[in-house]
């Protein structure tokens, strides 16, 4: 069947026809064409030039493709048109592509099943840990050390195991175990440990962080106790400089290593600069403390044991006194603070 219905029409009517009048789709004159079929014959018979084939081998190329599955030039630019045209003409390919992305889909899956394991299990290890921190944080005040130290070498396995050992509770966790067996008398092992610790801690959370400040004042007391105070002055001094900068000269780490450091001048027998330097401790926690504050009261204390050095007995006696009722009042009769001042006022 020809594209235009010419039957009974004269020359110059048929002529005027297939100029002016769109011709039948192929589809229409045969079922068994498609669309690229159609357009593809529209496209040959257009009145606009420019809309037609430029060439015979144009169209002849378009033929081509349409044969090969790929899409033709007579069918607009749609991505659902040519995403059809390549799974036909690439069927194993189209076939390998879905499997890999049900696999890659599968494996995605896989992976966050596998994160939401993970999640849940390092939740339930970190309210574990705090727990467990918690524990040996009471078992220290109560002063069951060697139960303390064992329930942080748990909690340091733990946090180990579930978070690295890098990560900022697990160095704290650490720091604490330092800490507790420093006050077994074990100091050789708690200087290794705080060691450790410290140079972790300056390198993931840097040099002037709160925690590795903090962990300066617990090596140094580890020396001290070692009778290295030299080397325990060196290190208080380093960190009391970052202190007052990062923290501020009024912080509670910062005045506590102030205290240290007057602890570590008098040891070194430099009573005259132990003095001075907890008469400007004291007069700092009075105002932010309080009078009252267990910290002022050992202050107190360690500046009554500098007065008596320098043979002020009468200063001395006076300002022991004073701290020992306020420990007695405040802390109780058999609070170790309370007994330490007693024991200095009877030597």
């Amino acid at each position: 069947m020809a594209p235009h219905q010419l039957q009974g029409k004269s020359p110059a009517e048929s002529v005027r026809w297939i100029c002016e009048e769109e011709p039948r789709k192929a589809s229409g004159l045969n079922r068994e064409l498609g669309r690229d079929e159609d357009n593809m014959l529209q496209m040959a018979m257009r009145k606009e030039a420019r809309q037609r084939y430029r060439s015979v081998e144009q169209f002849a190329a378009d033929i081509g493709r349409y044969l090969s599955n790929e899409p033709v030039l007579a069918r607009p630019a749609r991505a659902g048109y040519h995403l059809r045209k390549y799974v036909r003409g690439h069927r194993i390919g189209a076939a390998v592509a879905a499997g890999l992305v049900l696999l890659l889909a599968s494996f995605v899956a896989v992976q966050a099943a596998q994160l939401r394991r993970i999640t849940r299990e390092r939740d339930r290890a970190d309210r574990v840990t705090q727990f467990m921190n918690d524990l040996a944080l009471n078992l220290n005040r109560e002063g069951h050390h060697g139960e303390a130290e064992k329930v942080l070498r748990d909690t340091l396995d733990v946090r180990r195991r579930h978070f690295g050992p890098q990560q900022p509770d697990t160095l704290r966790t650490m720091s604490s175990l330092a800490i507790t067996i420093t006050v077994q008398s074990r100091y050789a092992e708690a200087e290794r440990l705080q060691s450790e610790t410290l140079d972790m801690q300056r390198r993931v959370l840097g040099p002037e962080h709160p925690e590795t400040l903090r962990s300066m004042t617990n090596l140094a007391n580890v020396l001290s106790r070692e009778g290295r105070y030299p080397d325990a002055e060196k290190l208080e001094r380093e960190a009391l400089g970052m202190q007052h900068r990062v923290l501020g000269p009024e912080h509670p780490e910062t005045l506590r290593l102030l205290t240290n450091l007057a602890n570590t001048l008098s040891h070194e027998g430099r009573y005259a600069e132990a003095e001075k330097l907890q008469r400007e401790t004291l007069g700092i926690q009075r105002r932010v403390l309080g009078p009252e504050h267990p910290g002022t009261l050992v202050t107190m204390t360690d500046l009554g044991v500098s007065l008596k050095q320098q043979s002020r007995y009468a200063e001395a006696e006076k300002l022991q006194r004073e701290a020992l009722g306020i420990q007695r009042r405040v802390l109780g009769p058999e609070h170790p603070s309370t007994l330490r001042s007693i024991n200095i006022l009877s030597s």
